[in-house]
């Protein structure tokens, strides 16, 4: 019988039954981003991650819909999308009861309710509860995108 060898965080005790599965997890304490796309800039902490965000850029949509014919990049993305035929919302609000279909969407929900504003801009402060919120402040006061910070 084969002994299974757990390979343990030593940041955080997480179990991982593989090393390159531990490897990966690293990068999320260390903030680490090595692999930039060459088009936009856009970094990401896994070489698999980049490889599916440079197919977005060449147009390569291989996963569709079989309900509305609309295609994804992403094999996970027709699974979730399904939700907006069945009308599944399996994400509830603790505090109001309130349904979402998205887990994103629920999050934005609680910050709003919270009003927690966990990505800030460096110059003037100002709070925002989603981060695409971003895009245009800057525009307001001269803000440069690299002024905001995230609390998260």
């Amino acid at each position: 019988m084969k002994t299974q060898t757990a390979h343990t965080c030593k940041t955080c005790d997480k179990s991982f039954k593989y090393l390159s599965r531990l490897v990966r997890h690293r990068a999320t304490h260390s903030g680490g981003k090595p692999h930039a796309c060459g088009e936009c800039g856009r970094a990401s902490s896994q070489r698999s991650c980049l490889a599916q965000h440079r197919s977005a850029h060449a147009g390569e949509e291989p996963h569709i819909c079989g309900q509305c014919g609309r295609a994804f990049t992403r094999l996970s993305t027709p699974h979730r999308h399904q939700r907006v035929h069945s009308g599944e919302k399996p994400f509830v609000c603790e505090w109001c009861g309130k349904t979402f279909n998205y887990s994103t969407l629920l999050a934005q929900h609680q910050r709003i309710r919270s009003r927690e504003r966990p990505s800030q801009c460096a110059r003037c402060g100002k709070g925002v509860i989603w981060k695409p919120s971003f895009r245009n402040h800057p525009k307001s006061h001269s803000c440069s995108d690299a002024a905001w910070t995230s609390a998260s």
